[in-house]
């Protein structure tokens, strides 16, 4: 795949923390921009772990961001190769 685009993935909260880490670690060969909603927002803990556990960057939604905490745990995007 070409690195002219980046991919954003939303995940509408549909996913308990063990199935976001099998798709996260899948997801990780293809160079993902982000990953989005990944676990509903009470679950900031959780948010974080996940997010020290893959090189994806996890970021919120409109319901954390509106509570504040919608950069739990993200990281900036890992550097693209040219």
């Amino acid at each position: 795949m070409s690195n002219d685009f980046r991919i954003g993935i939303e995940c509408h909260f549909r996913f308990n923390c063990a199935a976001m880490e099998q798709i996260c670690y899948a997801l990780e060969p293809y160079n993902i921009y982000f990953i989005e909603e990944v676990l509903r927002a009470p679950n900031y803990e959780e948010i974080k772990r996940l997010s020290e556990k893959t090189r994806i960057p996890i970021v919120g939604s409109g319901h954390c961001s509106a509570a504040g905490r919608c950069a739990i745990g993200s990281r900036p995007a890992p550097a693209r190769s040219p």
